[in-house]
């Protein structure tokens, strides 16, 4: 289950290989190619893809920054960034050396928000015009674009011209200081002070830039720096790694004494906690140190962290209403969503059968719905792009009404599905032909609900099958209306002996003058919570919905407690208003409309829940997320 970061996003650092088209005289490996590319490995992208996907299941969605070398000239580069790009956020470095086409192709499948570009300039192998090119294609199409440049001796310069030029294109132009013997003279420490002006850019504008600016400001003055750092605790392990071509996992970049592991091993882990700095001054880029990490266009949330917070996991235990948040002191509740959002979207309330127990046959339905507008597959196309453009690969459970019945349906999640991880809620009275033509198996998860006052068991149950048999993951559920129980062991034993998940939902309503579930008799309760032996999963979440929903309502009672609702998931309705839960929704809760704003986004932080009573079984509470987090990765 991943885990909350208490400094803000993980971020690795992958050496994707050593090898490289060009040969600058200033490069690390200067003289040295030959003996540096023994250590690439040449692994498999699926063996790398896989191992950035077990760390998206420990940690959540991190940042990733690449290194080398020139990774495209790791052939399968291209679908690695496509693929990765749908868990985590990616920074690619590179020497621009590709071909337009390939950028084409990588922009035509990623957004903006979930990848930029650190390119790098070296006039010994490319050429400004062709190189200007590729960068002006990068930011016609809203891409973040850095441009970087050695402060070689031989090269400086050249360096006013090219800030010049770069800055009237507004993309940001950063100087590395050398590293290195040129002349005899070792640098950085033998630049002079108009060198490191010049490095510098001791201008107005520049000092007075944004944080992005400034902290490139802070990361050379870092390069240039002879501050001790040995015995300082340094974040280096914890929440930053560097991964080399061979699959070897250090703290940082230059450290290579102590391997932390084998990243493709299935039991890697980072640290839980920071370790002293090893060297006498930090030789990396990026300092890490507790308390002096710098702002380099990373987001991180650990800048003046109490050290006794390091090694301290998040309490279970929820701040009060009163607490202060924002204190010095207490860990952040800026939440990095799990990889996913997640949305519960009532697509429709319109529904082919008319169930005397379900919660639309009375008024609920009028109290928010609106209009079910048909948007056409097209323009739901873009709607949902622009939340994955946002937000990367979302979680979205459709429900409704009956789904099936708004026009368009499968063609609507075929489209959808190829963005998205889709589930949906049906009784199954349509054709399962149409769904298995128009839809991979492996795109949706089907929620199916049987109704015994309007289908045949036998005829849905061979639906089931059929639909499981094409690759399809499909349960039943079941409501435990009273007048449906005495059936209900028979369906829940067909379910068990074919194996397909069986799940029953509680009646919430009145029948024969009794409000339920609370008139639930002991032996009622005892055969809806039936669950065969050593049973997991949604037989789990079968169990956890009863015990919600047939508690007293008075145990429910909670005290205003923060909630990640509206944060990492919302509800939208027919009409595309969308609020924090699923609860009866008031003004208060509304989060916007995902149809009519094309800014649409969820709340930036987690707020506190108004509802005197807690409607959700699988409510995201912050500091209990060992108590819901594992009912949010069904796919």
């Amino acid at each position: 289950m991943p885990h909350e970061n208490k400094f803000g996003q993980i971020t690795f650092c992958w050496n994707v290989n050593y090898k490289c088209n060009y040969r600058c005289p200033y490069c690390f490996f200067y003289n040295r190619w030959a003996e540096v590319i023994k250590d690439d490995k040449n692994f498999s992208k699926e063996l790398w893809l896989n191992s950035w996907k077990r760390i998206y299941d420990m940690y959540g969605s991190i940042r990733i920054e690449t290194a080398g070398g020139e990774p495209f000239v790791f052939k399968s580069f291209t679908e690695c960034i496509n693929e990765i790009c749908k868990l985590h956020t990616f920074r690619v470095t590179t020497n621009l050396s590709c071909s337009i086409e390939t950028l084409t192709s990588i922009v035509e499948h990623n957004s903006p928000e979930r990848l930029q570009w650190n390119t790098s300039f070296h006039p010994h192998f490319a050429k400004l015009e062709e190189f200007l090119k590729k960068v002006s294609f990068l930011k016609e199409n809203k891409f973040e674009v850095l441009v970087m440049y050695v402060a070689y001796p031989f090269q400086l310069k050249q360096i006013p011209y090219l800030r010049k030029v770069f800055n009237e294109m507004n993309v940001e132009f950063f100087v590395q200081a050398f590293q290195g013997e040129y002349e005899g003279k070792s640098y950085p420490g033998a630049y002079g002070n108009d060198e490191e002006s010049l490095i510098y850019n001791r201008s107005e504008d520049y000092i007075s830039a944004d944080n992005k600016g400034s902290g490139l400001k802070n990361l050379i003055e870092n390069q240039l720096s002879e501050a001790v750092t040995k015995g300082k605790l340094c974040l280096a392990g914890h929440k930053y790694a560097f991964v080399d071509s061979n699959g070897i996992v250090y703290r940082c970049t230059r450290e290579r004494k102590h391997p932390m592991g084998d990243f493709l091993n299935q039991d890697f882990r980072l640290l839980e906690h920071p370790l002293p700095c090893e060297f006498d001054k930090c030789p990396c880029e990026f300092t890490w140190l507790v308390g002096e990490t710098q702002d380099y266009g990373i987001k991180t949330n650990e800048d003046k962290a109490s050290p006794a917070l390091i090694s301290v996991a998040i309490s279970d235990n929820p701040p009060s209403a009163s607490s202060d948040t924002k204190g010095e002191n207490t860990p952040s509740f800026k939440y990095p969503p799990p990889g996913r959002i997640f949305f519960c979207w009532d697509i429709c309330f319109s529904c082919n059968y008319r169930c005397s127990y379900c919660y639309l046959s009375g008024n609920h339905q009028e109290h928010h719905s609106g209009k079910s507008p048909y948007l056409g597959i097209q323009a739901m196309a873009e709607v949902w792009n622009r939340i994955y453009k946002k937000y990367g690969k979302c979680h979205i459970h459709i429900s409704g009404g009956e789904p099936t019945t708004y026009p368009d349906f499968f063609a609507i999640i075929a489209e959808l599905s190829s963005m998205h991880a889709l589930e949906f809620d049906t009784n199954l009275s349509f054709d399962p032909s149409i769904l298995i033509e128009k839809v991979k198996a492996e795109k949706v998860k089907i929620n199916s609900s049987f109704h015994a006052d309007h289908a045949d068991f036998n005829t849905f149950f061979s639906k089931v099958l059929r639909l499981r048999d094409k690759g399809f993951k499909i349960g039943v559920s079941y409501v435990g209306y009273p007048p449906f129980l005495p059936r209900l062991e028979e369906y829940r034993e067909i379910c068990n002996r074919h194996n397909v998940e069986w799940a029953v939902q509680a009646f919430r309503g009145t029948f024969q003058g009794k409000e339920y579930p609370s008139s639930y008799t002991d032996s009622e309760r005892k055969l809806i919570n039936a669950l065969p032996e050593g049973s997991a999963g949604d037989g789990a979440v079968t169990k956890e919905i009863l015990k919600h929903h047939t508690e007293e309502r008075a145990k429910r009672e909670r005290e205003r407690r923060l909630c990640r609702m509206g944060q990492m998931l919302v509800k939208i309705y027919p009409n595309g208003n969308a609020f924090r839960c699923c609860a009866s929704a008031e003004e208060g809760d509304k989060v916007g409309n995902i149809f009519e704003e094309a800014d649409f986004k969820l709340l930036d932080e987690p707020r506190y829940c108004e509802k005197a009573i807690c409607p959700c079984w699988r409510a995201m509470i912050v500091g209990k997320e060992s108590q819901w987090q594992h009912y949010w990765y069904m796919m």
